[in-house]
């Protein structure tokens, strides 16, 4: 107990060996990007639906920020992907069905003193 144990993060393309999309479990969440004030940007090629996927990370107050998302070309008609955005105080699920720009603006509570 007590050890700090190195799991791999998982992606779309690496969860398993074999893995065939419509495979059991691939309602299981995979990870995306790490967003932060250090690093705002990221980029993701895996996607099942989208050909890229592009993120971008903005504080715009104390208590507010931006999550900015570049959707790529759609891989077929009727897909779409389901994105959870999430930190230690609050956690959000949204679904993409077009490609382009989208704007998510999330709002944190004010500290308590």
């Amino acid at each position: 107990m007590g050890e700090n144990i190195e799991e791999p993060i998982y992606t779309c393309t690496d969860r398993m060996s074999g893995f065939q999309p419509g495979d059991s479990g691939t309602f299981f969440p995979v990870f995306v990007a790490d967003l932060s004030p250090s690093a705002p940007t990221s980029s993701y090629a895996s996607s099942n639906c989208f050909g890229q996927m592009d993120f971008a990370f903005e504080i715009t107050s104390e208590t507010s920020f931006d999550v900015t998302l570049t959707l790529g070309d759609k891989k077929s008609k009727a897909c779409h992907e389901y994105l959870m955005f999430a930190n230690t105080e609050t956690w959000h699920m949204e679904v993409f069905y077009f490609p382009g720009t989208h704007k998510l603006s999330f709002n944190m509570p004010s500290a308590i003193e």
